[in-house]
């Protein structure tokens, strides 16, 4: 098997890791209002660096201090959209889905008596339904159900649109749209002839550097998500412009580590991926709570980028360091196409080896 035929398959399970980044901030960057005393910054710095439990207690003191403040039900829920991506696990489902139900139920409530509410306020409330919304969708899509999943997604940016009619400064509201702009005419493109799906990728490149043009906490998440869109869009310069600057905020974020390694494996600059790489396999083993899937394609990108160095001994030491850790461990179907993976690189690298 090629390896490099199967690095889009590998980078599809590495999205379970990263994907997100439209929505566990708010499914477009988190906007953050005035009076919110600094705890969603809290809530959401902590849950960059893969502190769930911090993350946690913080709106879960919220919610106790105020069960009818959406905003705490928001960010719960976000926090625990985190953790299950960040995990692969669906533990926390329950609690999440009643979260998104709670903060959908109070933000429509208040949104009823919006003949009292100011533009503002009104603009902030819409902003939080389509944020729940994006959440709920990207839930429902990672888990199969994908009709659910595309109406609260047009829910989602319908309302976002709304936030933006009204209240043009919501930063956070452009990444989401921007977002959805560019993967939708890229995901669609094999029908690009359809009236109905426009080319609208410049339009929401513009869009999201709009948001990191602010000065808002919606900035870097908005980077974060710009690495894969110009990746994707063969932009590769310009993305590790932004690589860099996500991990010179953020160089405890496993999550920004993974955007930054991509982008200097995608752009083919080895010598940098391998550093990068090499950052991320240290964050993922310094964490108590890691998870080891995560260790074992960290480990295998950077077998691949040994390869490409021609460091065969080297390559294959990592080849064989996910083979012993493979057999500690109770490997999910993902993992056991990695594994498949690894043993062909390692018999490769071993003939380059004899080779020489």
């Amino acid at each position: 098997m090629d390896h490099y035929l199967v690095i889009d398959g590998l980078n599809r399970m590495i999205k379970k890791v990263i994907i997100y980044s439209f929505l566990v901030f708010s499914s477009s960057g988190i906007q953050v209002f005035a009076g919110d005393n600094g705890w969603i910054r809290e809530t959401i710095e902590f849950t960059i660096n893969t502190n769930f439990k911090e993350a946690l207690r913080i709106v879960s003191e919220k919610i106790a201090a105020n069960s009818n403040d959406y905003r705490a039900h928001f960010y719960l829920a976000a926090t625990l959209n985190s953790k299950m991506t960040h995990f692969e696990s669906l533990d926390g489902a329950d609690q999440f889905n009643n979260a998104i139900d709670k903060t959908l139920h109070l933000v429509e409530e208040e949104l009823d008596n919006s003949k009292d509410l100011t533009d503002s306020q009104k603009a902030e409330l819409l902003f939080y339904k389509g944020s729940a919304y994006g959440y709920r969708a990207f839930f429902q899509g990672n888990n199969g159900n994908f009709m659910a999943a595309v109406s609260n997604g047009i829910k989602s940016i319908g309302a976002l649109n709304q936030t933006l009619e009204i209240d043009s400064t919501l930063y956070g509201a452009y990444l989401g749209i921007g977002v959805y702009k560019y993967w939708r005419y890229s995901r669609l493109k094999f029908i690009s002839w359809l009236p109905f799906v426009p080319d609208d990728r410049e339009e929401g490149i513009a869009m999201i550097k709009k948001a990191i043009a602010s000065d808002s906490l919606s900035r870097y998440m908005a980077m974060h998500q710009l690495v894969y869109i110009l990746l994707d869009y063969g932009r590769y310069e310009e993305a590790k412009h932004f690589a860099k600057k996500i991990v010179e905020k953020y160089p405890d974020s496993q999550f920004m580590w993974w955007a930054n390694a991509h982008a200097y494996f995608k752009s083919e600059n080895f010598s940098e991926a391998k550093a990068s790489y090499l950052k991320l396999s240290s964050l993922i083993m310094k964490d108590k709570d890691r998870n080891i899937s995560h260790l074992l394609k960290c480990k295998y990108k950077l077998a691949l980028v040994y390869k490409e160095l021609h460091d065969f001994k080297a390559c294959k030491k990592q080849c064989e360091s996910i083979l012993e850790i493979s057999e500690k461990i109770e490997l999910t179907n993902n993992d056991e196409d990695l594994i498949t993976l690894t043993t062909e690189l390692s018999d490769d690298c071993n003939s380059r080896l004899q080779e020489l």
